[in-house]
């Protein structure tokens, strides 16, 4: 856990790109708001470990994404349900149901439909703000941490090194 935390903490202090991680935070929220062991959560986990992609800030966005998807399933269910009810639709649904490749998604399923159009609504607002907010931590707040006393003496102690391993 321990090497988890340390190795999040160089990933977002470092130079790398912010992308990486901004993308991270995006397929966290996709997949923390889709329910458990769906199609579409395996294609998310997929494409996760196809890109390169920090799987530290992965995990910490689902931490967070997957208490606040908790808190927003009725919400998803009556998106969800919204999207299933539109009469325009229908004829789509029926045949993706028939199919049996299609059945694989659940596109039946309220839940997951809402979870996924609210997620794919979201993914680029979310991967944008989340850059924005780790150019910034890296601009104002590291500077902040990095003057601090015990921060130096961590660095400069072979515990931390030892940690990091």
């Amino acid at each position: 856990m321990l090497k988890m935390i340390a190795s999040l903490l160089k990933s977002i202090s470092n130079d790398s790109n912010p992308y990486q991680l901004a993308f991270a935070v995006s397929f966290a929220m996709v997949f923390s708001f889709l329910p458990f062991f769906t199609f579409l959560s395996i294609i998310v986990l997929f494409c996760l470990l196809s890109f390169r992609i920090n799987l530290a800030m992965f995990l910490l966005g689902c931490a967070f994404f997957k208490t606040l998807a908790f808190s927003i399933d009725p919400l998803l269910i009556k998106v969800g349900e919204s999207v299933l009810m539109q009469a325009s639709l229908t004829g789509m649904f029926d045949s993706a149901f028939n199919s049996d490749f299609l059945r694989l998604f659940h596109f039946n399923h309220t839940l997951v439909m809402g979870a996924m159009v609210v997620s794919f609504v979201c993914f680029v607002p979310v991967l944008f703000i989340s850059k924005i907010l780790i150019v910034r931590y890296r601009v104002h707040l590291l500077t902040r941490i990095n003057k601090l006393h015990i921060v130096q003496l961590l660095k400069a102690s072979n515990k931390l090194n030892w940690l990091i391993r």
